[in-house]
Order: structure tokens, then C-alpha cells, then sequence
């Protein structure tokens, strides 16, 4: 059994990542537990609203996030067609909070918060399993039977969330009825300060710049759950799903390898009225699963670190 720390975190996440970094500047002990067998990146692009870049500000990571990624100044809703539906400055909403909003690959952002905090303060492949707790102490522990004990747990672990399931019960998320894909690739087509989500019959084709002459693109299609995809007939069965959408949606989904186009089953859950007990508490998806519609999933949890 190790030391105790002030608090252990389950999930190197957004949300934990950015805890830790804010727990450890008003000097706690933080230690983070990481399923993952290491820090590689992982996911796609990812959209960060003035709220929490204004909180990523006062912790002192939002110059270098916004150097890794592109400062977004505009949201345009178009049909398939390519017409304009609507928009907003997001500009403006960030004049008014004082942070902009930025795009970011979601690897990057990773990289930065773990550079703020200092990877020594993270073990991965430790997969955290349950725990137990009284009044003076939470042990936590591990799938490969180690055990950690600190003064408290926050279960970041997102929405799959073994801590939450200790808490509150072992439910199922749920389907929102649309699956999503999700790629990366370059160049950078279109306005680069400009992020699009266009509408068509049971689908959407989203658009956003992320830095370094990058483009995130993600694309939903009402459907099923449980779907999959062959790798060989990937790129074709995404051109005939979007084949009625605008330019350069064609050249977005053909540019980007079939193996690094990424599917998901959009889920999320019933958010909880209380989210902990004792000594342990949740953050982020763990909590509060949302769709990403209002582009607020990360945002949340970093507002919860804050």
C-alpha cells in the first residue's frame, strides 16, 4: 500500500488533468490513475468555449493551448446544400467573458495539461476498480490488486465510470439515437477562424480548424446502435451517406486514412442530483455525461476542476 496523498484521482482525462493542475497550485498532494497503458495520443478535434479557456487562464495552461490550437471567431449553421441557416461571433462572446474560444486536437490539449502538471504526478495502466472508505480516509483500489490511500477520491473516469457505479449503481448510459465519426486531416480547407455544422436528413457534417493548417471534421448519421464499419469500403460508405452535403465535405472524409477515422455511439446519462458521498466525489462525464450539441462536455469538467 502506498503513502497517503491529499487526493487521488481516477482518469487522466480533460477534467482529471485539469483538477490535479488546480488541486496541486493551492498545494495538495495529487496523484492520478490512469487505465491507459500510457499517454500516447488519442482522439480527434475538440472545441473549447470561453468559459473554460477563461478558467484555463486563471490556472495559467491557456497561452499554450491557444498556441497549439486556432482561435475560433465564428459558428456558421448551413444546410447540405451549403446555404446559411445562422451563425454567431463567437468573438464576441469571448470579448465579453475575456477568453476566445479554441480549437484544439484533443492530444495536444492532453499533452499541455499533463506538461502543466508534471507527468510524474500520473501512473498509467492503473485501472481503478472500486473503493472503500471511513471517516479519516479513502483506499482505493486497483485492478492489478495495488492500493492507494489518500484524504479523498475523485472518480474523473469518465462516462463508463467505475466510481460512479460504486456510488449510484451500474446503469446503462444512454443512446442518443445517432452514431457519430470523427477525423482528422490537412490541409486546412475554408475560413481558418471560421467552424461550420451542416444539416441535412437524419445526418450532420461538422467542420472545425485546430492549428497547424489542421481541420477536425465530425459526421452523425441517425441510426442503430452497436454499428460498425469495414475498413475497406469505409471512405465509400461515408461519400454515399454524405454524398448530397457541399464541398469539401467530399474531400475532408477522402483525405483522411480509413484507420484513423474513429466511430462512436453517441450516449450520455441522466445527470445526478447529488454526485458524491464521504470523501469521494465525481468531475466531468463521470458526473454529467452530455451529447455534444452545445459543444460543453470538456468545458464542464473543466469547470468542475475549477
Amino acid at each position: 500500500m502506498k503513502s497517503t496523498s491529499d487526493v487521488v484521482i481516477a482518469g487522466a482525462g480533460i477534467g482529471g488533468l485539469t483538477a490535479a493542475i488546480a488541486l496541486t497550485a493551492r498545494g495538495h498532494d495529487v496523484r492520478v490513475l490512469e487505465r491507459a497503458p500510457s499517454m500516447s495520443g488519442i482522439g480527434a478535434g475538440i472545441a473549447l468555449a470561453p468559459n473554460a479557456m477563461f478558467l484555463l487562464d486563471r490556472l495559467g495552461v491557456a497561452d499554450q493551448v491557444t498556441a497549439l490550437g486556432e482561435r475560433v471567431d465564428r459558428m456558421d449553421l448551413l444546410t447540405d446544400k451549403g446555404a446559411l441557416l445562422g451563425g454567431a461571433s463567437s468573438r464576441e462572446l469571448g470579448e465579453r467573458i475575456g477568453a476566445p474560444t479554441v480549437a484544439i486536437h484533443r492530444a495536444a490539449l492532453q499533452s499541455a495539461l499533463l506538461e502543466a502538471l508534471g507527468s510524474d504526478r500520473v501512473q498509467t495502466g492503473a485501472r481503478v476498480v472500486g473503493f472503500e472508505q471511513d471517516e479519516h480516509q479513502v483506499t482505493v483500489s486497483i485492478a492489478d490488486g495495488a492500493r492507494e490511500t489518500a484524504r479523498v477520491l475523485i472518480g474523473a473516469d469518465g462516462i463508463h465510470s467505475q466510481i460512479r457505479a460504486q456510488l449510484h449503481g451500474d446503469r446503462a448510459p444512454r443512446y442518443s439515437g445517432y452514431t457519430c465519426w470523427r477525423g482528422v486531416t490537412e490541409p486546412l480547407l475554408g475560413p481558418p477562424s471560421t467552424m461550420s455544422e451542416s444539416w441535412g436528413s437524419g445526418r450532420r457534417f461538422g467542420i472545425v480548424p485546430i492549428g497547424g493548417r489542421c481541420v477536425y471534421w465530425f459526421a452523425t448519421l441517425n441510426a442503430p446502435s452497436g454499428g460498425r464499419d469495414n475498413l475497406a469500403t469505409l471512405h465509400a460508405d461515408l461519400q454515399r451517406i454524405f454524398e448530397a452535403f457541399h464541398k469539401p465535405v467530399a474531400e475532408l472524409i477522402e483525405s483522411t486514412p480509413s484507420h484513423q477515422i474513429l466511430r462512436n455511439d453517441i450516449i450520455d446519462r441522466e445527470p445526478l442530483r447529488t454526485w458524491g458521498q464521504g470523501r469521494v466525489t465525481l468531475l466531468g462525464d463521470a458526473a454529467h455525461a452530455m451529447t455534444p450539441n452545445l459543444v460543453q462536455g470538456a468545458c464542464q469538467a473543466i469547470e468542475d476542476a475549477a
